[in-house]
């Protein structure tokens, strides 16, 4: 256990003695499940039962090596997907609300996964409460808002509930305070990277797409719009240009915007001579074994998916990313761009921005203040700075490109001058329309008529009235409105 690991654990413990949900932030790579698995060798040793939820199936195994490995005894300690518990717990409810949970392990098709089996209780047992868990761990803790997580919390009112993430948000601003009692920051990201627990980074942003027109949807971009708007020929090429000019050779995921996107740039990767292969949802498990293992023994270069390899994965010999997805959320960004920083001696992580992102969220390592309210929405607050030469991004604190050493520009306040300009020459001008009067007005072009019309606010029929009577063109469209009024 590292000095920052087991102070976390202390304040954990001390937070307890009056809370009883508690939610601990700690950035990517900073060692959670060692520290989960601690606090699950505690509870465990002293005879109390643990539930951990995780989200994503390929996570119960990996952490079930983890804790086994640090002596948790997994008689009392229940790793399972919250989907499956709580489908579960949700029909035992129904069928006899007497009826006591037994969580355990069972393997299933080469997975583990939680079977909850419905046990009664035993003779003089009251209520079943040695079947229940005394502590739930929560990984990737900003999901335990979904009605999936709270009717498990809601099962178990008596368990004391810990939580885990290194964005203690969700999407749509809103805090975790409707969840978890208490918040307790560990050290930082900048922090883990000065003290050798986390790689160093180069960050590159060479926009590929103009993201300025997706459309929303529960706060995220709208998949499908996002899916068009990448899946392009000329992008999978510029990908391909732009890796090699920055990151040749280094061991790299790719994070697409859908399967096709992920294919299509695998294919453009491999098109210019290099190893690369594509992961997707549907993939056989034993297949993605094998890529993965293929990819960590270097016979494969680069990895492409479509939220394939997002929270929880542990790739430490991984030395890109490449962003190719648009995001509003800060956890995805956070989890995604941070996946080559996992510490190796001598390694410094590339991460390549073709979508904007940093300008969205800055950079992996900015300091942020984390809370349980929900966070009040604010505007152009994030502050980088872009290098014209090298398209290196870095903090606007410093006067040169750290990586090229080209001076910085200094740069323009976040209002655009053009724009201003170009609104208070057409108020002007609307102002001016309006001052004319109609018999001192000259038209030369239809654009001309509808500036005047919508200026007096005319009807739409005076245009078409106006051009005729001038013998000027109008858009053909309109042919069927001179036909029926004119």
């Amino acid at each position: 256990m590292r000095n920052y690991q087991t102070k976390l654990i202390a304040d954990i413990r001390k937070s307890a003695a009056s809370h009883r949900s508690i939610v601990a932030v700690l950035g990517c790579g900073g060692g959670k499940s060692v520290i989960q698995a601690e606090i699950a060798r505690l509870a465990t040793s002293k005879g109390n039962r643990v539930l951990f939820l995780v989200h994503r199936l390929e996570l119960c195994e990996q952490i079930r090596r983890t804790f086994e490995g640090q002596g948790v005894d997994m008689k009392l300690c229940t790793v399972g997907m919250v989907q499956t518990i709580s489908r579960r717990l949700s029909s035992q409810s129904q069928e006899c609300e007497h009826d006591i949970p037994d969580f355990h392990i069972q393997k299933e098709s080469g997975t583990t996964a939680a079977r909850p089996a419905v046990r009664k209780p035993a003779k003089g047992r009251r209520d079943g409460d040695k079947e229940k868990p005394a502590l739930i761990i929560t990984d990737e803790a900003h999901h335990s808002t979904a009605t999936t997580y709270r009717r498990i919390y809601d099962y178990f009112p008596d368990a004391l509930r810990l939580g885990f993430t290194a964005t203690p948000i969700r999407l749509n601003h809103g805090g975790l305070g409707e969840v978890y009692e208490d918040l307790i920051e560990s050290v930082s990201t900048r922090w883990l990277i000065d003290h050798g627990f986390l790689a160093d980074y180069k960050y590159y942003s060479v926009e590929l797409a103009d993201t300025s027109k997706l459309r929303t949807r529960a706060g995220e971009f709208k998949a499908d719009d996002v899916a068009k708007l990448m899946n392009n020929k000329v992008i999978y090429g510029s990908t391909v240009e732009q890796w090699e000019k920055l990151a040749k050779g280094k061991k790299t995921i790719c994070y697409c915007a859908g399967v096709a996107a992920s294919k299509a740039t695998a294919e453009a990767f491999r098109a210019a001579g290099h190893t690369a292969y594509s992961l997707d949802g549907k993939t056989p498990q034993e297949e993605r074994d094998s890529v993965m293992e293929r990819f960590r023994s270097g016979e494969i270069t680069i990895l492409c998916n479509a939220d394939l390899f997002g929270e929880g994965l542990d790739v430490p010999d991984c030395e890109c990313t490449v962003l190719l997805r648009p995001t509003q959320s800060l956890t995805l960004y956070i989890q995604q761009a941070m996946r080559s920083m996992r510490y190796m001696p001598g390694k410094t992580a590339i991460i390549i921005d073709h979508v904007g992102n940093c300008y969205r969220h800055g950079l992996p390592d900015d300091p942020r203040e984390w809370s349980l309210e929900p966070k009040r929405r604010q505007e152009n607050i994030v502050k980088i700075r872009e290098c014209r030469e090298c398209f290196a991004v870095y903090p606007p604190t410093l006067s040169k490109c750290p990586y090229c050493g080209a001076e910085a520009e200094h740069e323009k306040r976040t209002v655009n001058r053009k724009t201003v300009d170009v609104d208070l020459k057409e108020i002007r001008r609307q102002e001016k329309i309006r001052n004319t009067r109609l018999q001192d007005a000259e038209f030369e072009t239809w654009e001309d008529i509808v500036e005047f019309q919508k200026a007096k606010r005319y009807k739409f029929a005076w245009c078409l009235h106006t051009a005729i009577k001038y013998g000027i063109a109008y858009p053909p469209k309109y042919n069927y409105m001179v036909r029926r009024f004119l």
